[in-house]
């Protein structure tokens, strides 16, 4: 047994080699400057690793215990031990996501100045690391206790004080909080993204819902006895939508800059940017706002592909300095219009009231208002969508540019109204695209997939699909709304907001149904009651793809859309398989789940089944007769989803499709059958190429595959640019 003065020297020799450790650590560990593993310097964080209520929580009580309970907080116990955080931390080599060398502590910890984490996302990952204001933000002068007291002047000079120190204020300066937010919430890290599959940010992040979860505006409550967590007002909110789109724009340029090959992180980046480009028009649309139109030009102008990082920055720049401009001017009193979309509604510019008499443009004149009522699913007639505009499109370009009409009115649309074309769905299973990190494989397939893009033809309104919405009786300006037919199979719309326009193709969600209930039960082995489809019954599965893929609606086939019946439904799913087993499933001892475990003959099976109880009707294929061209203000744009976002025409209010819109011809009535559909034929084009090169029976099949799908691009840039 060890004596006393033995047991000294192990503690003295074990402290020590502590302290030598300590020394070797800090002199191996780069400057804050120089550590891509740390966003903020942890000298200047005053949060006490021991007890996360000291020094912020003793003064703001209430605020802290709103904290406590949000996942920026609850995240430090939770995070490092979830299965999505395990599969990147193995994909990155990564050992723990608490240490010095995990990317995780650049936004997912408070770091202390041992460098490590001492908490989640606390005050001073919002707020900024309080060294040097902590004393200062609270001063409200010798002998003053309450703000009622302190004079204007000290206010001033406290409040530039802790701004200088580095105190990021909402109240002061919405724009920097908020820029702070997307430091995070979006994941400028090509490497994390590519290689550890991590997302490319918060999928649909939306500042005033998102800061509304975190709520603690309790300012008052250190004064004043009961106070309330204040809700920000009205005038409030509509700066902050604004601000929020956009710093979503800005944040998807600088994280689309740091790009430098095509993989999984462009294609995620490019994928913001043209949903914050889309949604910037949106306000556009809704109100006329100089900065947001500054931003949009900026934008439409920009090279988006990898290996433009100086331009793009510089751009980014540019935005920044109009978001600030937009934000220090603005005090949201004059942005009504932007109710609607602050609500999770649509905005659409409305024509005037004796154009809007007329009957519902998703009305085909002549068909019977019951004609639909209990058919399945695949043979809907056109119901009235709830919440749909029943106005018609906006003039074109041209015609604005001749007639000169007065500024459209606004109108907006009702909420959580949900579209009817599936009625078998249980409305409680929200489609909230919430995304799919986790599945990092199945994502990558998916990016790659054309379910993904299958909604560009409609944003980029393809002449096809013109054609097809206007012989049906759907707007150019409708056909890529939520609420409309066409999105119900080529997009995924969002339950919160079904008459927005549509930014994401075929999801997840699509095809596993709405995740509002499932999400968090489903990593447990599922729970169909809950809304999640089970895909692996084949007469499921077969009722599921038929819906889109099985056409029977005698309207949209006379107005030349494909019936499907054709597809091999068998040989779609092998070609679909996106589920390999992974790290997880080794985990959990199961087998590889992926769509190829359900027998191709079983699935045939099924779908025979499917197309038996719903047969093509035969119809006779309406001639199209497109309207005459008018006079164009200005050059058609490019389509989105190449390279670059779409372009509003001069002298015109953005729309929020991504162009103008083109008055469709009179609906057609309702089709008589016939023997034999018959199809309209487009004209022939003829489009330069050069050669596609050579090949020998030596030619890698990869290679040769390569040079097919980039003459197939080349094909659909030079049709984009015809139109």
């Amino acid at each position: 047994m060890r004596t006393s003065p033995q047991l000294a020297l192990v503690a003295l020799a074990a402290a020590a080699l502590i302290g030598a450790a300590g020394f070797i650590r800090a002199q191996e560990r780069p400057s804050f400057e120089d550590s891509p593993f740390l966003r903020i310097d942890p000298e200047r964080i005053v949060m006490s690793a021991r007890d996360a209520r000291v020094p912020c929580g003793e003064c703001h009580v209430d605020e802290f215990a709103v904290w406590e309970e949000t996942p920026h907080a609850t995240g430090f116990n939770t995070l490092h031990r979830s299965e999505g955080a395990a599969d990147i931390l193995e994909r990155m080599d990564l050992q723990v996501a608490k240490r010095q060398e995990s990317l995780c502590m650049r936004c997912h910890y408070t770091v202390d100045t041992s460098l490590r984490a001492i908490a989640g996302v606390s005050c001073e990952s919002c707020h900024g690391a309080a060294r040097d204001w902590i004393e200062v933000h609270n001063d409200l002068g010798s002998g003053v206790t309450t703000p009622d007291q302190e004079s204007p002047e000290h206010r001033g000079q406290r409040i530039q004080a802790s701004i200088d120190g580095g105190m990021l204020r909402p109240s002061g300066d919405l724009y920097s909080v908020a820029a702070n937010c997307f430091e995070c919430h979006t994941v400028p890290i090509e490497d994390l993204v590519n290689t550890g599959r991590h997302s490319t940010g918060s999928s649909r992040f939306e500042l005033v819902e998102w800061a509304d979860r975190i709520r603690h505006n309790y300012v008052e409550a250190q004064w004043t006895p009961g106070a309330e967590n204040r809700e920000p007002s009205p005038e409030r909110k509509r700066v902050a939508y604004a601000v929020g789109k956009l710093l979503d724009y800005e944040f998807s340029i600088r994280g689309l800059a740091r790009a430098t090959e095509d993989g999984r992180y462009t294609k995620g980046m490019a994928r913001r940017v043209s949903d914050g480009y889309r949604q910037l028009e949106a306000i556009a649309t809704a109100h006329e706002i100089p900065e947001v139109t500054e931003v949009l030009r900026i934008g439409r102008e920009l090279p988006l592909q990898p290996g433009n990082e100086d331009q793009l920055l510089a751009a980014a720049d540019q935005m920044r300095a109009q978001g600030q401009a937009f934000t220090a001017r603005s005090d949201g009193t004059d942005l009504g219009a932007l109710d609607g979309l602050v609500e999770g509604r649509t905005v659409v510019a409305a024509a005037p009231p004796e154009e809007a008499a007329g009957a519902d443009p998703g009305a085909v004149a002549g068909a019977d208002p019951g004609a639909a009522a209990g058919a399945d699913p695949g043979a809907q007639e056109a119901p009235e969508a709830a919440g749909a505009d029943p106005t018609p499109p906006p003039e074109t370009a041209g015609e604005a540019a001749v007639a000169a009409p007065e500024p459209p009115r606004v109108t907006v649309g009702q909420v959580r109204a949900r579209p009817a074309w599936f009625p078998d769905e249980n409305p409680a299973f929200e489609v909230i695209d919430p995304g799919c990190g986790c599945h990092g494989d199945a994502e990558d397939w998916w990016f790659e997939d054309t379910h993904e893009s299958a909604h560009f033809r409609l944003l980029n309104q393809e002449p096809r699909a013109v054609q097809i919405a206007s012989l049906y009786g759907i707007s150019t300006a409708q056909m890529s709304r939520g609420d409309q037919i066409c999105m119900s199979c080529h997009g995924m719309p969002l339950s919160a907001s079904p008459a927005a326009q549509v930014t994401t193709g075929v999801g997840c969600e699509s095809c596993h149904g709405g995740s509002s209930q499932y999400l968090d039960p489903h990593e447990d082995g599922g729970n169909p009651q809950l809304g999640m489809r089970n895909l692996k019954d084949p007469a499921v599965r077969a009722a599921n793809c038929s819906r889109c893929h099985l056409v029977t609606d005698e309207r949209l086939l006379a107005a030349g859309h494909p019936s499907g019946a054709s597809y091999d439904f068998a040989a779609a799913n092998q070609a679909i398989q996106h589920f390999p087993e992974g790290r997880v499933e080794r985990a959990r001892g199961r087998r590889d789940e992926s769509y190829s475990a359900v027998p191709a003959s079983a699935l045939a099976s099924a779908y025979a089944a499917e197309r038996s109880s719903r047969p093509v009707p035969a119809v006779e294929v309406v001639e199209y007769t497109p309207p005459a061209p008018a006079q164009r203000a200005a050059q058609t744009p490019p389509p989105v989803g190449a390279d670059q976002p779409p372009q509003p025409r001069s002298g015109t209010r953005v729309s929020t499709t991504g162009g103008d819109a083109v008055t469709p011809p009179p609906p057609v009535p309702r089709p008589r059958p016939v023997a034999r559909s018959v199809r309209s034929q487009a004209p022939a084009r003829s489009i330069d190429l050069p050669p596609l090169p050579a090949a020998s029976d030596s030619t890698a099949t990869e290679d040769i595959l390569l040079a097919v799908k980039e003459r197939l691009e080349a094909i659909r840039r030079a049709l984009g640019r015809e139109r």
